[in-house]
């Protein structure tokens, strides 16, 4: 992924440029860069979610041998229906072995608020709030 794609899915988020995103308010160019340097500095492996041939999203997984993490995600927001967020859930699921954990910045509560609906455990630990996801 380049930062000029996560630049362009970004920018369709307003309310993640002006309030979700770490370094809200912010450009969709900033907040891009920043993300894409989490992601490289983890060594996450992104995978870029499609919808009729249309990049609509993306997601990282980091599988080690001691523990597995989806680490950052996202839709536009025109494409958070049900139907697209089961899809997302079902990809993301066919991807892991085991239960799987998610770390959020206390910051995005609307992050939170849809990781909370496919948890079973969550702690709040410094600024970030962990979440362990059974796996389907």
């Amino acid at each position: 992924m380049t930062k000029e794609l996560l630049a362009e899915l970004f920018s369709t988020d307003s309310a993640l440029l002006e309030k979700f995103h770490i370094l809200a308010p912010n450009s969709a160019e900033v907040c891009a860069e920043r993300t894409l340097k989490d992601l490289q500095e983890s060594n996450v492996e992104i995978h870029l979610i499609k919808k009729k041939e249309k990049v609509i999203g993306y997601y990282g997984l980091e599988l080690t041998p001691y523990m597995d993490s989806l680490t950052g995600f996202f839709l536009t927001p025109e494409n958070r229906t049900k139907e697209d967020i089961e899809n997302f859930w079902t990809e993301v699921h066919s991807k892991f072995n085991r239960d799987f954990f998610v770390g959020l910045y206390d910051k995005n509560t609307r992050a939170i608020k849809f990781i909370e609906k496919e948890s079973s455990f969550k702690t709040l630990i410094n600024n970030i709030v962990l979440f362990k996801v059974k796996k389907r």
